[in-house]
């Protein structure tokens, strides 16, 4: 969480709702309020996960896109100890 700005989350969290409401779910998604202050980029972050939940929970997942990274700098790079087996 500490890669991304509060803006960038905020902005993925609407396309991600977008998406789901282009898509015509069975029913519609809990609403989501835009949200402010100091905790912002984890309260957005942890709708995130609650959107994705709830399209999982009703098996719903592949009506979505498919995202991907247009320019793989934006992604954090994972750390050294990642993907590392552990020394024998």
């Amino acid at each position: 969480m500490d890669f991304y700005s509060a803006e960038f989350v905020s902005s993925a969290k609407k396309v991600l709702l977008e998406a789901a409401k282009v898509r015509q779910l069975d029913k519609p998604l809990t609403r989501y309020p835009e949200r402010q202050g100091a905790s912002r980029t984890i309260l957005e972050m942890n709708d995130i996960m609650d959107i994705l939940v709830q399209i999982d929970e009703r098996k719903q997942l592949n009506v979505l896109p498919n995202f991907f990274a247009v320019n793989s700098d934006n992604l954090p790079s994972p750390g050294m100890d990642v993907g590392m087996g552990a020394a024998s």
